[in-house]
Order: C-alpha cells, then sequence, then structure tokens
C-alpha cells in the first residue's frame, strides 16, 4: 500500500505539470492573439504552428503517463515553444509615388497668319458704295455650221443659241474678273468662267429663264508683279436677266441637185435659232403647211422634189419654253425653180 502512494503522488504531479504547461501555453497564445488581433491590420496576420505537436486541442491531444514520467524525469524537457504569429507584408505604397502613365500627344497649336491691310485701294473701302455698273442684253451666238447630205447633194444649218451677254464697267487696277450666275436669288451663287475682258456672253442658258449674275473683280497694286503685292476681291451687286424666248427670223435660201434624174431642191440655213422647223408652201393666193418638210431640222427636211404646184416657200423655226412652242417670224418668200 505504501509503494503505491508514491506512485500515484507521481503520476498525480505530472498531471499538474502537463495541465500547467498546456495553461501556460494557451495563455501565452491567447496573450499572443489579443495582442496582434488588437491591431488595427489584425484581420491581414496568419497564426502559424511550428508542427502538428503545437496543436494544443482537446480533440489531438492525450494523455500518455509513460511519456510524462520520461519527460519528468529528463532533466533537458522544455515545454514546446509558443506558436509564432508572422504578419504579412502591410507596406502601403506611398501615395505621392508618381506612377508612369501613358506618353500623350501633344495638341495641334493654331497658327495665326499676321495681319496685314487687306485692302489697299481706300477708294473702294467702302462697304456700302456699289462701284460696278452691269449691263446685260439677250442675244444670240452662232454655233459652226453643220452639213447634211441629200439625194446626192449637200445642205447646211448654221444654228444660233440664245445667250447672255454682260458687260460692265472696267478696273484699271483689275487683274482679271471672275463671273457667278445662280438661277434664284436664293441660291449660292456657281462660278462660271474667269475673264480678263470687262464682257463675258454666257451660251449655257435656257430661252424665258432668269438669271443673277455677280461679277468678281480682283484688284493688285502696281507692285503685284514683283511678287509682293496685294490683292483685294471687290464684289459686284446681282444683275438679273432673261434669255431670250424669241427665235430670230432664220435667213434661207434654196440650191438644186439632180439625183438619179430626178431634181431635187435643198433648203440652206445661214441662220436660224430653236430645234424644228414648219414650212409653209403656196401654189397661189393661200400658204399652207408643207408636213413633209415640217418637224426636227434634218437631212430629211432638208430635201424635196420641186412640185408643179408648188410655187413658193417660207420657213419659220421654233423651239418649246415650258411646253409650248416659241416661233420666229416667216423667212423671206422663195421662189421654187421647177
Amino acid at each position: 500500500m505504501r509503494k503505491k502512494i508514491p506512485g500515484i503522488l507521481s503520476a498525480f504531479m505530472t498531471c499538474t505539470l502537463i495541465i500547467g504547461t498546456v495553461t501556460t501555453q494557451k495563455s501565452s497564445i491567447a496573450a499572443d492573439l489579443d495582442t496582434y488581433f488588437s491591431d488595427d491590420n489584425a484581420s491581414y496576420y496568419i497564426l502559424l504552428l511550428n508542427d502538428d505537436s503545437n496543436d494544443l486541442s482537446d480533440e489531438t491531444y492525450e494523455d500518455d503517463s509513460e511519456d510524462n514520467n520520461d519527460e519528468d524525469n529528463n532533466d533537458n524537457y522544455s515545454p514546446s515553444p509558443s506558436p509564432t504569429v508572422v504578419p504579412p507584408d502591410t507596406t502601403v505604397p506611398n501615395p505621392t509615388t508618381t506612377q508612369p502613365q501613358a506618353e500623350q500627344t501633344p495638341a495641334a497649336t493654331t497658327t495665326t497668319a499676321p495681319t496685314q491691310d487687306t485692302n489697299p485701294f481706300p477708294e473702294y473701302a467702302d462697304p456700302n458704295e456699289d462701284y460696278f455698273e452691269i449691263d446685260i442684253t439677250s442675244t444670240f451666238k452662232s454655233s459652226t455650221a453643220k452639213k447634211y447630205y441629200c439625194r446626192g447633194g449637200r445642205a447646211y444649218a448654221k444654228k444660233y443659241t440664245p445667250s447672255l451677254s454682260i458687260s460692265w464697267n472696267e478696273f484699271d487696277e483689275a487683274a482679271y474678273y471672275e463671273i457667278y450666275k445662280s438661277t434664284s436669288m436664293d441660291e449660292e451663287p456657281e462660278y462660271v468662267d474667269e475673264t480678263d475682258e470687262s464682257e463675258y456672253i454666257d451660251t449655257e442658258v435656257v430661252p424665258g429663264k432668269t438669271y443673277y449674275y455677280t461679277i468678281h473683280a480682283f484688284l493688285t497694286d502696281e507692285d503685284e508683279e514683283d511678287g509682293d503685292g496685294l490683292e483685294y476681291e471687290l464684289i459686284s451687286h446681282v444683275a438679273e436677266a432673261e434669255a431670250s424666248t424669241s427665235a430670230i427670223k432664220p435667213a434661207v435660201k434654196i440650191s438644186y441637185k439632180k439625183y438619179k434624174g430626178t431634181k431635187y431642191a435643198l433648203i440652206n440655213y445661214n441662220k436660224y435659232t430653236g430645234d424644228s422647223q414648219e414650212i409653209q408652201v403656196k401654189n397661189g393666193k393661200k400658204w399652207k403647211f408643207y408636213k413633209p418638210l415640217s418637224g426636227k431640222i434634218s437631212s430629211r427636211t432638208l430635201c424635196f422634189k420641186p412640185s408643179a404646184v408648188t410655187k413658193e416657200i417660207r420657213i419659220s423655226t421654233y423651239y418649246k419654253v415650258g411646253g409650248k412652242k416659241k416661233y420666229s417670224a416667216w423667212s423671206n418668200t422663195l421662189k421654187i425653180k421647177q
């Protein structure tokens, strides 16, 4: 009985020592946790245990008396070191550190040209003054005569087209002029042509249509020949005119040609306007329309057979404006030779 008491006491003391050691380790861990997790950055700390023997949970601890006796009898025994908590690198980047940025293309800069006197002609400096005198007249411009072959013969017709002749006062300082026109006051004028004369004939017009013209005079001073002179653009007022709706009186003559033993009369136009013609013949007192020669001016309508009943012939030409025929005056009367 006495021999068992020391053993029991020894076991009791060993258990007490182990419990104390465990309590001390748990207290140490708790202190460490309180210390590290009380910091503002505690959420970034990591609890590291040295090895599996440092896990002091109730589920993994075993009471081994024999091992405890060995620990108790081992003068070199020392409890396992407390778990070490290693904080991560919490270095915060310096907010003042300049971060690299993408290279930016510098904005384009506008260079302003040096200001200079744009009007070297003070006599034309009044913007409210009209320095132009423009005159527009309706006229006709001729084209090259067109030749038609008919029954072995050759007839010809020289057409005149309605035109507008524009003239204006000449400026001694003008190097050249530009002509602009539109078909309405509300339209932006379009460039027509350039000339160094103070007149211009516009053939690109339609009979009966109104056109609006503006003249631009480009003035240069005496130094312009040296390349150092200044140029000034003087713009006229708007001048309007209507292209003629009248066809001019045709100038015609008759020539004759025999073809395969038959005599033919050929009509030659020295001057005419329009694209079509109407022909009247007279064999007595009344004029009658001669339809075979009426219609578009062509080889078919410029050649016909003289008839014993046809004594005289006259011709009128026309063009259409707005769906209506605009006739010329009748030509001079031609006598037909039989």
